[in-house]
């Protein structure tokens, strides 16, 4: 049996590529991005680190293992995307603090008009946007509670 072969499809540096390394000396990693791909490439594939469009799974048929960049995998369990035998993992649970904070920043920025602010200012222009209000002692309703959710009620 051959070494692994693992495609990375995430952009990564430098420091990234030798902790991959580190963790599997017995892999062959190969880097490239989707314009890289080719047929000959993928057919010798076993794992897939991050997204890859799903055309291109059809030609990876010693695929075993495909680890997700994302947290959502639908397009990836439809029926006959993957045979069975391809262990499918994503990456739920490594956006919830990230995103909670642009979510709280987003609501910011309706709450005080800072997109209408930040117009003017580039325009060198201030005038008045309209009413603003406050976050303090509202209430807000997050439906589901998931890793996003969860961290955004937090």
């Amino acid at each position: 049996m051959g070494h692994l072969q693992i495609l990375v499809v995430l952009p990564v540096q430098e420091v990234h590529k030798q902790l991959l390394e580190q963790s599997a000396p017995e892999a062959r990693f190969i880097y490239a991005s989707e314009q890289n791909l080719s047929e000959e490439l993928l057919k010798t594939i076993d794992i897939v680190i991050g997204n890859i469009p799903i055309p291109y799974l059809q030609q990876a048929k010693q695929l075993k293992w495909i680890q997700l960049s994302s947290a959502g995998a639908n397009q990836y369990t439809q029926k006959g995307v993957l045979s069975d035998k391809v262990l499918l993992t994503n990456a739920t649970g490594a956006y919830g603090l990230a995103i909670s904070e642009y979510m709280l920043s987003a609501v910011l920025t309706i709450f005080k008009n800072f997109h209408q602010y930040r117009d003017q200012q580039k325009q060198h222009g201030w005038h008045y946007a309209g009413q603003v209000k406050s976050i303090y002692g509202c209430t807000a309703l997050i439906l589901g509670l998931g890793d996003i959710g969860g961290a955004f009620a937090k």
